[in-house]
């Protein structure tokens, strides 16, 4: 052989490595109600195992997830399937053919949350007498609940004791949990005093009698034969 081409090449040696990286969320364009905000993102999965040169691998810090809804308004909470992006610490993709991931998607929840103040009430059972009942007095008047909107729109108030005959006078009730599944209290007091005040009892119809003085019979007149001759 004289000659030959290319007469020399380039080699680049690396070693190959394997690193552990987060899985992270980018939140990018989306509109909602003012009354509305996003809550926690999660995903359901929390890192990616990268593979290739070290020179490459070690430029990468994260694998991202782009949340990108656009004009869309968001009404209630997402799930999306999200591709996943290696990005270095700049935020910048890194891209490679010698490069793999053993995760190349994730699936994120987007809870969208709003807050609202509802009042705590009571009502009687069915069929029990209310006018037995003088007074009812909740130590909280309300409490501000917090979840998905459309969980929360279905919320327009809290009864905290329903009165019937085994009621007791004072009933100190947990409001979390009679709230409904994906509703929460937001903050403040999870307990409320519910106090009931019966009206005294009617006295029986004999002790009413017991308090008259007794009735003296009247008797006849009696007429003697004495009494016939002086008429």
């Amino acid at each position: 052989v004289k000659s030959k081409e290319p007469s020399s090449i380039s080699v680049s040696v690396d070693t190959v490595k394997t690193v552990e990286v987060p899985v992270v969320v980018k939140k990018s364009s989306y509109s909602m109600s003012s009354d509305y905000y996003l809550g926690e993102i999660t995903t359901d999965i929390s890192s990616a195992n990268v593979t290739g040169p070290g020179m490459i691998v070690d430029r990468i810090v994260a694998a991202r997830a782009e949340i990108g809804l656009g004009s869309q308004l968001i009404q209630t909470s997402l799930t999306q399937r999200l591709e996943l992006t290696l990005v270095d610490k700049d935020g910048k993709a890194v891209e490679s053919p010698y490069v793999t991931v053993d995760k190349t998607s994730v699936t994120v929840n987007i809870p969208v949350r709003t807050d609202v103040t509802v009042p705590l009430k009571y009502t009687f059972a069915d069929g029990y007498d209310v006018n037995l009942v003088e007074d009812v007095k909740i130590s909280i008047p309300s409490v501000k609940i917090t979840g998905d909107p459309q969980a929360v729109s279905k919320v327009s108030e809290i009864v905290v004791l329903v009165i019937d005959n085994t009621v007791a006078a004072e009933n100190l009730v947990n409001v979390a949990d009679l709230l409904p599944e994906g509703v929460a209290l937001k903050d403040g007091c999870t307990t409320a005093m519910i106090n009931v005040t019966f009206k005294p009892a009617a006295p029986e119809d004999d002790e009413v009698a017991g308090d008259e003085e007794p009735s003296v019979p009247v008797m006849p007149e009696v007429t003697t034969p004495e009494d016939t001759d002086n008429a």
